[in-house]
């Protein structure tokens, strides 16, 4: 029944099946007997029937070709695939952002968190980025300083006590999944595959071909 998964989430929910074994007997919710003893008699991880995807990163021509799209079609989700491109960011961290994480006086971003889920499943803004070394601080392309100041506007105007960067057309809290179906389709329309606007971005091509796009 697991097999239709992806190799990635399986490993994932194998953790935490893992894990809660382990605290239960460590609480005393559990006999020894009961507990899964991963290390001396390990349950089977399931494989996949899903094969693994390998994602590869854009090149000069993709890119240029992508921010051409983005920049001439318009959709609520640019500006948003725009940071998350050229800033290497997380989907769920660039939704998360607030107004108060942008310093323009010293061209910075702060990252300080990510969009979550609670127990009912429902998108909420998290505390925390995913990692803890995901907090961290990143320098603003000139170019997306426009973008951002647009941004910046929409949210100040807005009648929400916080003052997220950005939220979806009915002004909730944007949903990554949601975010990346657009970025999906838009590659798709373009004929580029096995790209991932998380892990694939402007600032990585760039850097690896000597371009300084915070000049």
């Amino acid at each position: 029944a697991e097999r239709h998964k992806s190799n990635s989430t399986i490993s994932k929910e194998y953790s935490i099946i893992k894990n809660a074994f382990n605290l239960a007997y460590k609480k005393h919710l559990i006999d020894k007997e009961m507990a899964l003893d991963f290390n001396i008699d390990p349950v089977e991880k399931p494989k996949s029937h899903k094969e693994d995807k390998d994602v590869v990163a854009f090149t000069i021509k993709e890119e240029y070709m992508l921010i051409q799209y983005i920049e001439s079609h318009y959709s609520q989700y640019n500006n948003m695939l725009l940071l998350a491109l050229y800033t290497g960011m997380r989907i769920g961290e660039v939704l998360a952002l607030k107004v108060t994480d942008i310093d323009l006086a010293h061209n910075i971003i702060n990252v300080e968190r990510t969009i979550s889920k609670n127990k009912n499943s429902k998108v909420i803004l998290g505390k925390t980025t995913k990692t803890y070394a995901g907090t961290r601080q990143l320098p603003i392309p000139k170019f997306l300083r426009g973008y951002i100041m647009e941004q910046m506007k929409i949210a100040k105007q807005s009648g929400y006590n916080v003052k997220l960067l950005f939220r979806n057309s009915l002004g909730n809290i944007a949903n990554p999944a949601q975010v990346n179906t657009a970025f999906k389709e838009t590659i798709k329309k373009l004929g580029l595959q096995n790209h991932e606007v998380v892990s694939c971005n402007t600032a990585d091509v760039y850097k690896r071909y000597g371009i300084d796009i915070y000049k």
